[in-house]
C-alpha cells in the first residue's frame, strides 16, 4: 500500500525550512571581536643578500649576518617581512622580535643590530636571495649574543615605539633586516629562520574605540 505522499513532502518541507532558518541567522550573527591580547605574527618570507650576490639553493634554515668566514660570499644580511594588517588603529603594548641565535664565531658577545628596511626583491621567494641589498632606513635596536659549545641563546628586540609609528603611519607590512659588522669575522652569525618571529601584545581598534 503507498504512503500518503502529502505527508513525506511536508516532513521534507519542514526540515528545509529549518535549514534555511539556520543560514540566515549564521548570517545574521555578528563577527568574534578582536580580543586584542598577545599576537605571535609570522613572517610572509624571508631572504637573504650577500655582497656578492652569489645564490645558495639550501640555506639550512639559517639567517646569516656579517662577514662569511668562509670562501667568496663576503658580508650576509637577513631580512624579514610580516604582515601588521591585524594591527591597524591598536595600541601596542609591547612588541619585540624575537629569534634564536644557534651559532657565532665569537664565543665574546658581539652585537647584532635590527633595522628597519627596504622592501625584499620582487619575485623572490621565501628563503630565497635579494640583491644587495635592501636600503637600511632606520637603525631600532642592538643587543648581544654569542654561542659556545653549541648552545643556542634567545634574542629579543624590542621594537614597541616603532611599531606603534608604523600602525599609526598606515603600514601594512614592515621588512626588518639583522645587519652586523661586515669586516671583521668575529662578528659572524646565524639565527633560526623558523624561530624568527614578531610578537605583540596589543589594545585592539575596537577597544579603543569604547575608551
Amino acid at each position: 500500500m503507498l504512503g500518503n505522499p502529502l505527508r513525506g513532502s511536508g516532513r521534507a518541507l519542514s526540515v528545509l525550512l529549518l535549514l534555511v532558518v539556520a543560514a540566515v541567522a549564521a548570517l545574521a550573527a555578528p563577527a568574534a571581536a578582536d580580543q586584542g591580547g598577545l599576537l605571535a605574527i609570522q613572517r610572509t618570507r624571508w631572504a637573504y643578500a650577500n655582497s656578492a650576490n652569489v645564490t645558495y639553493g639550501d640555506t639550512g634554515g639559517l639567517a646569516r649576518v656579517g662577514r662569511d668566514p668562509g670562501c667568496c660570499s663576503g658580508a650576509w644580511r637577513s631580512f624579514f617581512e610580516f604582515p601588521l594588517g591585524q594591527l591597524s588603529g591598536a595600541r601596542i603594548r609591547a612588541a619585540t622580535l624575537e629569534t634564536t641565535l644557534v651559532h657565532s664565531w665569537s664565543c665574546v658577545p658581539m652585537p647584532v643590530s635590527l633595522y628597519r628596511s627596504g622592501g625584499i626583491g620582487d619575485g623572490v621567494g621565501d628563503g630565497g636571495r635579494t640583491p644587495w641589498s635592501p636600503v637600511l632606513v632606520e637603525a631600532l635596536t642592538d643587543q648581544y649574543g654569542a654561542t659556545c659549545g653549541g648552545t643556542a641563546q634567545r634574542m629579543s628586540f624590542p621594537i614597541t615605539d616603532k611599531l606603534q609609528q608604523w600602525v599609526d603611519a598606515g603600514l601594512t607590512t614592515v621588512t626588518l633586516g639583522l645587519v652586523t659588522n661586515e669586516v671583521s669575522v668575529q662578528y659572524w652569525k646565524k639565527f633560526s629562520v623558523a624561530q624568527t618571529v614578531l610578537r605583540v601584545d596589543y589594545a585592539p581598534a575596537s577597544e579603543l574605540a569604547g575608551t
